[in-house]
C-alpha cells in the first residue's frame, strides 16, 4: 500500500528523507513554499507531515495551525530540529506529534515514521493471556481496565471507547504467575479496535523505554508460557494459525533484522554524503549575513556534535569568532592548542570540508557530545 507523506523545508534535507523512507513504501513530496504545499495537502491529505525547522521555518506556522487537531484524516506531524535551535522553536514544536534533534541516527528515521503512521498494527511477539487489571493514565485522567494479553513489546487493553493511536500513556500492572512481578512503564497507543463484528474493543499499546530488568521479566514470561502451552494454544498465541506460520514468522524476523542492519549502514553513508553536499551548498550560496550560522549548523550535522564554533588563528593562538551556543565573552586559546599536538594526544579528530575550512572535533569527556571547531586561517 502506497503511503503519501509531505516534507516541508530545505530541499536537500527532503531528498535525504525521501531516500530513507522510500523502501518502506512511503512516497514523499518535497515543498519549500507554503502555497504549493497547502494546495497539495488540500487536494490529497497526507498521512505524515515532516517539518524541517531551519532559518525561516516560522513560515510553516499558519499551515500547521490549519491542520485539524483530531479526526481520522489528521496526518501525523514529525519535526526535525537542528540541535542549535532546540528550545527556541517551542511554538512550532507544540504542533508536532514527535520532535527529533538533527542529526538523528539514520536507522532511527524509519522506525519513528512507521510508529507515527501506525503501520505496525500486528504483534510479532508471543502473546500471553494477562486477564488482570491495568492502571493507565493519559492527559485526561486515570483508567482501571482489563488487560487481555501481553507480549514482550506491548499489551492489549479492553476499552469500550478506544483512545486515538499516538496517545502516550503511563502504565501499571501485575504480570501473570508463576513468576509475576509489578510493571510500571510508559507506552503509546498504536492500534485502536472499534466494537463490532465480534471483535473485542480496545487499544494496543506498545511499551517504550523499558529498562533491562523489565525486558528480562517479559522475556522470562514469554519463555515460560511457550514451554507450558499446548500445541493449539501456541498457535493461537502467535499472529498466525499453525506451527508452520510460526516458523515462517521467525525466518521473516531474521531477514528483517538483517535488512534493517544493512539499511542502517547504507543510510548512515547517505547521510554523511548529503551533509557534505549541504555544507558545499550553504557555504557557496547562502546570504552573507546567514552564511556563518548556516555553516555552524552544517558543521554540527557533519561532525555529530551538539555545538560548533568558528575560531580564527593567528600567531598568538586561536580566538573565538562565533558560536552555536551563547558565550559571555571571547575565549583565547593558548599557543599549544595546535592541530599537530592535539592529534598527537588523541584529543582531536579532523574533518575536511569541501570548499571550506578544516574542522577539528573535540570530544567531551562528560557527555560525549563534543564541540566542533572550524578554524579559519
Amino acid at each position: 500500500m502506497e503511503i503519501q507523506a509531505v516534507f516541508l523545508g530545505h530541499a536537500r534535507v527532503g531528498e535525504v528523507m525521501r531516500k530513507i523512507l522510500s523502501h518502506a513504501g512511503v512516497t514523499l513530496e518535497i515543498y519549500t513554499g507554503v502555497e504549493a504545499a497547502k494546495r497539495s495537502m488540500d487536494r490529497r491529505p497526507p498521512a505524515l507531515v515532516i517539518v524541517h525547522f531551519h532559518s525561516g521555518a516560522e513560515k510553516w506556522s499558519d499551515l500547521l495551525n490549519g491542520i485539524p487537531s483530531t479526526g481520522s484524516n489528521r496526518p501525523a506531524i514529525l519535526g526535525l530540529v537542528p540541535r542549535r535551535l532546540l528550545g527556541r522553536e517551542a511554538g512550532l514544536c507544540r504542533m508536532c506529534d514527535e520532535v527529533s534533534a538533527l542529526p538523528l541516527d539514520a536507522g532511527e528515521y524509519v522506525p519513528l515514521a512507521m510508529e507515527l503512521l501506525g503501520m505496525r498494527r500486528r504483534r510479532r511477539a508471543l502473546r500471553v493471556p494477562l486477564d488482570s487489571l491495568v492502571t493507565f493514565q493519559d492527559e485526561k485522567g486515570v483508567f482501571f481496565l482489563r488487560g487481555r494479553d501481553i507480549s514482550c513489546g506491548g499489551v492489549f487493553i479492553e476499552m469500550d471507547h478506544p483512545l486515538e493511536p499516538g496517545t502516550p500513556l503511563k502504565l501499571s500492572f501485575e504480570l501473570p504467575q508463576p513468576h509475576g512481578g509489578h510493571m510500571v512503564c510508559t507506552g503509546r497507543v498504536v492500534r485502536a479496535v472499534e466494537p463490532g463484528q465480534g471483535r473485542v474493543a480496545g487499544i494496543g499499546v506498545r511499551f517504550k523505554g523499558l529498562d533491562a530488568e523489565q525486558k528480562r521479566m517479559l522475556n522470562l514470561l514469554a519463555e515460560q508460557a511457550w514451554r507450558t502451552m499446548e500445541g493449539a494454544q501456541r498457535a493461537n498465541a502467535w499472529p498466525g494459525e499453525d506451527e508452520g506460520q510460526v516458523r515462517l514468522l521467525a525466518e521473516l524476523e531474521l531477514q528483517l533484522q538483517q535488512s534493517d542492519s544493512l539499511c542502517s549502514a547504507l543510510l548512515e553513508r547517505l547521510q554523511l554524503l548529503e551533509s557534505r553536499l549541504l555544507i558545499d551548498h550553504w557555504m557557496g550560496n547562502a546570504p552573507a549575513d546567514d552564511r556563518k550560522m548556516l555553516a555552524l549548523d552544517a558543521v554540527c550535522a557533519l561532525s555529530g556534535c551538539s555545538s560548533a564554533a568558528f575560531y580564527r588563528k593567528d600567531s598568538t593562538g586561536l580566538f573565538l569568532l562565533d558560536s552555536a551556543r551563547h558565550v559571555s565573552e571571547p575565549v583565547k586559546w593558548p599557543d599549544s592548542f595546535t592541530r599537530a599536538e592535539s592529534d598527537a594526544t588523541g584529543g582531536l579528530a579532523a574533518i575536511n570540508l569541501p570548499g571550506g575550512p578544516d574542522v577539528l572535533v573535540r570530544p567531551s569527556p562528560l557527555d560525549g557530545a563534543g564541540l566542533a571547531i572550524a578554524v579559519l586561517a
